[in-house]
């Protein structure tokens, strides 16, 4: 998903960065000290494909790269959109 989203000939690439936002999303650290949010969405150790996800990202991080910037602020601003809907 990585490699379609960053090549320019694919013609879906933004809905596919749009998932790939929302991973990376739900793939960022719970901070331990937010009891709510360790409750809703379980704590780092619970959930280690959180890790796995952000070793995936770094690893892909050159793919990441060639993305363009307005297709990445969409898919943050989709993100956004999300992330109040499910709080």
């Amino acid at each position: 998903m990585l490699r379609l989203a960053g090549d320019p000939q694919v013609p879906e690439r933004s809905g596919l960065l749009d998932r790939l936002v929302t991973v990376a999303d739900y793939s960022e650290p719970i901070d331990s000290g937010n009891a709510a949010m360790a409750l809703w969405f379980g704590s780092d150790g619970d959930q280690p494909e959180r890790e796995q996800c952000r070793a995936v990202f770094a690893q892909h991080a050159h793919v990441v790269a060639m993305v363009p910037e307005e297709l990445i602020d969409a898919g943050i601003a989709f993100s956004a959109s999300l992330r109040c809907r499910r709080h």
